[in-house]
């Protein structure tokens, strides 16, 4: 059973501090030429967690996925990893695209006059699970959530990915990283009315998306894996081409975001739990569906602002 939390509602002064917290003073809005298109992140108000300068800066995200291919929007200063499903375990590159989309909603470069602006300052471990053809072991994701927090000392997990079955291994490395004060989050999309695994886990924030118009698309799931939910459709992030792509759709990138926020929350406080950050999100998601929580929405969408709200009420 999804663990409950009480809520203590949402800041509406909050919210009217954030629409016009941002200033020509902070490089905002940043001058990324994409940017006016990434209208996601004007919905989640990130502008103020950037003017405040909670960035994720220090925090290692790992995601674990189908690698990452080099772009000129993105530092590969900022990012190492591991192959788990090859011959050469240097080899990360991906060759599918997903993972690419991921990280360059986390990180690609901010401000650099160039494509679109991450949403994080934070270093990415990609740790590719997925083989070029699309198929993954569950084995392999089990020791890379493990590796995550013993190797790589990730603050934070992505994990857009999901799957109907219940599976000990991976339920043990989820449980396992979360003790070691991880924040997990997964994507719990699906058509599927059984629960998505790992978002079902207790410990792991499980998100769903929306669409554009703020709702839930037909036919999704409601199966009690979703935590919260984020905007997921018509994103804009990166190619394996070198390239971008305007029409990413999907729980994956919904989650991608929730992470972003992980992270700069693990900023300001750096020794917050998975436990603690979802006390955040239930203090500071905007209510969509039924009261307090509901299988739908979850606990709400989130919101950077009213995160940022939240982090300053906790000091």
């Amino acid at each position: 059973m999804r663990r409950t939390y009480v809520t203590v509602g949402a800041y509406l002064l909050a919210l009217l501090l954030t629409l016009g917290a941002c200033g020509s003073g902070n490089g905002l809005p940043p001058n990324d030429p994409l940017y006016p298109d990434q209208t996601n992140l004007t919905e989640l108000h990130i502008e103020t967690a950037w003017a405040a300068g909670m960035t994720g800066k220090g925090v290692r995200i790992a995601v674990i996925d189908t690698g990452v291919a080099s772009h000129p929007d993105l530092n590969d200063k900022r990012i190492t990893g591991k192959n788990y499903v090859g011959a050469d375990e240097d080899d990360f590159t991906d060759r599918v695209g997903h993972g690419t989309f991921i990280a360059g909603i986390l990180v690609a470069t901010r401000g650099n006059g160039k494509g679109i602006a991450g949403m994080t300052d934070s270093d990415l471990v990609i740790l590719k699970v997925w083989n070029d053809s699309g198929q993954i072991s569950v084995t392999a994701l089990a020791q890379a959530i493990r590796d995550a927090v013993d190797t790589y000392g990730c603050g934070v997990i992505n994990i857009s990915m999901g799957t109907p079955n219940d599976n000990a291994e991976l339920r043990d490395a989820v449980i396992y990283a979360a003790e070691c004060g991880a924040i997990l989050v997964a994507s719990a999309g699906g058509t599927t009315n059984a629960p998505i695994y790992p978002a079902a886990y207790d410990c792991v924030v499980g998100v769903d998306a929306l669409n554009t118009d703020g709702k839930l698309p037909e036919g999704a799931a409601r199966n009690g894996s979703t935590f919260v939910t984020a905007p997921g459709e018509k994103l804009v992030s990166l190619s394996v081409n070198g390239g971008y792509v305007r029409d990413g759709a999907g729980a994956s990138y919904a989650a991608a975001q929730v992470t972003a926020l992980a992270a700069i929350a693990k900023q300001q406080q750096p020794h917050l739990t998975g436990e603690g950050f979802m006390e955040l999100l239930t203090a500071s998601a905007a209510d969509k569906g039924a009261a307090i929580y509901d299988t739908e929405y979850g606990w709400g969408t989130v919101d950077a602002g009213l995160l940022v709200e939240a982090l300053k009420k906790q000091g």
